[in-house]
């Protein structure tokens, strides 16, 4: 995978892809994120059901398990920006949602900020884990 607009067809996307702080990646360590973003993508899809486009278009952001798996998965890419560039650039994360970076750090906030009995954080623990098993 050299870019993540090679799977997924959309403006954000590309919008993304071009940000200065990811342009600024070695071409290894960019590959590997992209990779990461669409692991993590896919984990998160798949395990809610909805497709990639669904869930980074906003169209049908107000549906339930449209809007938890955005929250995950923006929950999820912050974690990897603080991975690769030790900040969580919500403003890059809200590039790929097309969302303004307050809203990005309140889903942040509010997935973090879950107890782990809950049916929600348990889902975000089996990412976690799942992410952590594929990168080993």
């Amino acid at each position: 995978m050299k870019y993540l607009s090679d799977y997924i067809d959309l403006k954000q996307v590309r919008s993304f892809e071009k940000d200065k702080r990811i342009e600024e990646l070695t071409p290894i360590r960019k590959k590997l994120f992209f990779k990461r973003i669409y692991k993590i993508l896919d984990l998160v899809t798949n395990s809610y059901g909805v497709s990639i486009e669904d869930m980074l278009t906003t169209t049908w952001a107000h549906k339930e398990n449209i809007s938890y798996s955005r929250k995950i998965c923006q929950y999820q890419i912050i974690q990897e920006n603080l991975n690769f560039f030790n900040h969580k650039y919500a403003v890059l994360t809200g590039k790929l949602f097309n969302l303004d970076h307050s809203t990005v750090i309140r889903h942040y906030n509010d997935i973090g900020d879950l107890k782990l009995n809950s049916d929600l954080g348990k889902k975000v623990k089996e990412i976690q884990n799942h992410l952590s098993s594929s990168s080993k």
